[in-house]
């Protein structure tokens, strides 16, 4: 069963990231409850600040090619 942050998990991660480079993934990922893969994929591109809406059009996953492990960025559409 999955777990959630209730508000004391949440100021404490808040508290722990400032100042974190990856302090946006961070907060967007919170906020949104995205997958790993789709907050890697996530393009500025897909954000509509005017309407307020993320468009999740592409992940991130990990792939074997050639016989190595490689990130690969996948269309979800």
């Amino acid at each position: 069963m999955p777990e959630t942050y209730d508000v004391a998990d949440l100021e404490r991660l808040f508290t722990a990231m400032q100042g974190d480079p990856l302090a946006l993934f961070i907060l967007v990922d919170v906020t949104y409850g995205l997958r790993r893969s789709e907050l890697l994929g996530l393009k500025w591109s897909a954000i509509d600040f005017e309407n307020k809406n993320i468009h999740i059009g592409f992940k991130v996953t990990e792939a074997v090619v050639n016989g190595k492990t490689q990130c690969v960025m996948n269309s979800v559409n």
